[in-house]
């Protein structure tokens, strides 16, 4: 009995705190159903739209909160458009850069079925660096490179859910 009053106790000196368990929070206008389009790509990086979308839909299924359909039979459709991408040296040996890490922003919308915006994100980009090693043999660089563009798709598709479930 007393470890009962105990508890009780805490989860009343608790329940205000704003302490919330992650995975929390309500999707916009309460969806349940997302459709999420082939991002657009507006940039000059062949290919990054299909590893975005690819990144965004396993987060969505991943999370498990919204259930990714198709666009006739969701509640709401997200769309998305990679404005900027880059990669930058972050260490060099002489003129020649050695090691890079990929920046991109994405702008993302979240309509309903009736066209009306439920959620925005203009420009967003993760903090979390994919960083790859250049090397003399171009092919080993490209799939180094297409590595670190994966990860970096797949941090920005987490970085998505939180800001559109948390408002963060």
């Amino acid at each position: 009995m007393r470890r009962i009053l105990i508890l009780l106790i805490l989860l009343g000196l608790t329940a205000g705190c704003g302490y919330h368990f992650a995975g929390g929070g309500t999707a916009p206008g309460g969806i349940k159903k997302i459709a999420i389009l082939v991002a657009k790509n507006s940039t000059s990086e062949p290919g990054i739209e299909d590893t975005l979308t690819r990144a965004i839909i396993d987060e969505f299924i991943a999370d498990g909160r919204i259930r990714v359909t198709a666009e006739e039979n969701s509640d709401a459709v997200l769309y998305s458009n990679v404005i900027s991408f880059e990669t930058v040296a972050v260490s060099a040996v002489g003129e020649r850069g050695e090691d890079y890490t990929v920046k991109m922003k994405v702008d993302f919308r979240l309509e309903d079925k009736e066209k009306k915006v439920l959620w925005k994100e203009s420009g967003m980009e993760s903090n979390l660096r994919a960083d790859y090693k250049a090397s003399t043999d171009v092919s080993s660089t490209r799939i180094a490179k297409e590595k670190a563009i994966s990860k970096y798709c797949k941090n920005i598709a987490r970085d998505l859910i939180s800001s559109m479930f948390e408002g963060f």
